[in-house]
């Protein structure tokens, strides 16, 4: 469950994380469920320095979220471009 999959990620658990957030991908039943599952499992592409992984679900997540959330998406869009251009 996504639940499952941000404690795993909290954890420092990241194979975990992405295995539990791939699975709740899959029967993730709303479009709200679909965004919060784009972003965490993003978000955790990212730190795994698997950017090409990572951008098409974060851009997901920051085109269908608002507020701070988006903000936060925004801002991690921002550093994965600047770690794809260093490297």
């Amino acid at each position: 469950t996504l639940k499952q999959g941000l404690e795993c990620q909290k954890q420092g658990l990241l194979n975990q994380a992405v295995v539990k957030l791939e699975k709740a991908k899959l029967v993730a039943q709303s479009a709200d469920e679909q965004t919060q599952i784009s972003g965490a499992l993003g978000r955790t592409y990212y730190q795994f320095h698997q950017y090409e992984l990572a951008k098409p679900l974060l851009e997901k997540a920051y085109q269908n979220s608002g507020g701070l959330q988006k903000a936060d998406y925004a801002n991690l869009l921002g550093n994965l471009h600047n770690n794809q251009h260093e490297n």
